[in-house]
């Protein structure tokens, strides 16, 4: 059976929402590291990707949500 829906699949939101999420928490982590750069390791970056935080933030939707 065939199901005529004008609705859009939500998970598309849901990906921009996290999108949007990691973005914003990437800056947010980045502008508080830059005042602990003295006090960190050289091999931790001052930046965080928004890449890893929408992977992690994926992640935890997709497992516990």
């Amino acid at each position: 059976m065939v199901t005529y829906n004008v609705d859009t699949d939500p998970r598309i939101r849901i990906y921009f929402v996290l999108a949007f999420a990691s973005i914003v928490g990437a800056s947010f982590l980045t502008d508080q590291l830059k005042d602990l750069e003295t006090a960190l390791p050289f091999f931790v970056a001052p930046s965080i990707a928004p890449f890893a935080i929408f992977g992690i933030l994926l992640w935890l939707f997709d497992r516990y949500l």
